[in-house]
């Protein structure tokens, strides 16, 4: 949470105890943006100005607990995922939209899923960037999971382990990606750094 995305201008709604931090651009029909695990608002710094340019109202959600949104109050990983989508359809009354387009990727897009079956009145259209939770694992590869990806392996990991597994995750690491590189390191020195490794264990 103590991670500010890129320094774009964000605004605030809040529902409850909860303090929503989006960013809202251009004018026309409305493109909500969902990132994923361990991500924020900022993460759509490429698509934002485009779809704006070519007249969509973008609105790019920092999902509770991350960027400038307050975490939801008793939530755990299992009920993760309503909540954020209970949040979203808060936004979206906020906000007066009659119809949107829900964008989601990886956990953003389980959360646009989930949106979708629900079947809310204000869905226009799904879209889906490398969606979790659609994958299928053996049993062997579901146990290898839980033994490799543990809080204490991402909170022991030092720069050059987080260099090199964004690395991996790319075929060519394109420029533009050394941002995220560095904005993963600076999540160590957060306070909710401990809190940030649990979740993306149980994710």
């Amino acid at each position: 949470q103590c991670m500010q995305p890129f320094g774009f201008s964000f605004k605030q709604a809040k529902f409850g105890s909860t303090e929503f931090s989006y960013i809202d651009s251009g004018k026309g029909d409305a493109i909500i943006l969902i990132h994923g695990l361990g991500g924020n608002a900022g993460h759509w710094q490429m698509n934002i100005g485009p779809l704006a340019a070519v007249g969509h109202r973008v609105i790019a959600v920092n999902l509770p607990g991350y960027g400038g949104s307050t975490p939801l109050e008793g939530i755990t990983g299992a009920t993760s995922l309503t909540g954020y989508a209970s949040a979203i359809n808060q936004l979206v009354a906020h906000l007066g939209l009659k119809k949107a387009v829900l964008m989601g990727h990886s956990m953003g897009g389980q959360i646009a899923i989930l949106l979708a079956l629900q079947k809310p009145a204000w869905l226009q259209a799904l879209v889906l960037a490398a969606p979790a939770g659609l994958e299928v694992f053996t049993a062997a590869e579901a146990a290898m999971l839980r033994q490799f990806a543990t809080p204490a392996y991402f909170e022991q990991q030092d720069s050059a382990a987080i260099r090199q597994s964004f690395l991996r995750n790319f075929y060519k690491l394109p420029p533009t990606a050394e941002k995220l590189v560095k904005e993963r390191i600076a999540q160590k020195q957060c306070a909710g750094f401990k809190a940030y490794c649990q979740t993306i264990s149980y994710g």
